[in-house]
């Protein structure tokens, strides 16, 4: 017969619902790659901040560019 270590994890033997109890260190390394995973959600979060925020400052540095240009024709022509 196997030894019975329900709190490491292993099932006892005539306990089907004992399979189900993780160590405390399996909950530990459960917990960080949640934590992980989390990160990794929010890393590619902040970057697509990063490039929409990139594309509106083009998009802003070309509209300055053309009123800039617009200002300066009326200067002119007056």
């Amino acid at each position: 017969m196997l030894p019975s270590k329900s709190s490491q994890g292993v099932a006892v033997a005539g306990d089907p619902g004992s399979e189900n109890v993780s160590s405390p260190v399996e909950v530990g390394i459960q917990a960080r790659e949640s934590e992980i995973k989390n990160l990794e959600a929010l890393l590619e979060i902040e970057a697509g901040m990063q490039r929409a925020a990139e594309e509106k400052s083009a998009g802003l540095s070309q509209e300055l560019e053309r009123i800039r240009a617009q200002f300066s024709e009326l200067q002119v022509s007056n």
